[in-house]
């Protein structure tokens, strides 16, 4: 089984991603259905390895708002022909910044973790 550690990596690198695709700006996003589709599945990639990470660690870590970055994964996934490209910036300009911080808050915990545990 894979390891929490490399989901979360996963999450680090599709905000990165995101970031990337949105240095342009809102205009240039609303502007582009390539960059909406690079972003919607970014943040589809997010919601799948959110849904992969060990129910304890989610539980650990109630400040992420697990449970909706998932239903966003399967919303997408499920209701694509619903997705107002107003509402994925809102997810862009708003959550994106705290989610990268709460992550790189539990890879920093898990490092300090295992090199108190020697490995």
């Amino acid at each position: 089984m894979r390891e929490d550690r490399l989901f979360l990596e996963d999450i680090q690198a599709r905000i990165d991603l995101i970031r990337t695709f949105t240095a342009a700006g809102r205009e240039a996003f609303m502007a582009s259905r390539l960059i909406q589709e690079a972003v919607l599945r970014s943040l589809e990639i997010i919601g799948e390895a959110s849904r992969q990470l060990s129910q304890a660690l989610r539980e650990a870590h109630p400040e992420v708002p697990w449970r909706q970055i998932i239903a966003f994964r399967n919303f997408v996934a499920h209701a694509y022909w619903d997705i107002r490209p107003e509402r994925v910036w809102e997810i862009v300009e708003r959550d994106l910044q705290p989610l990268q911080e709460a992550i790189n808050a539990i890879l920093a915990e898990l490092s300090s973790k295992s090199s108190h545990e020697g490995g």
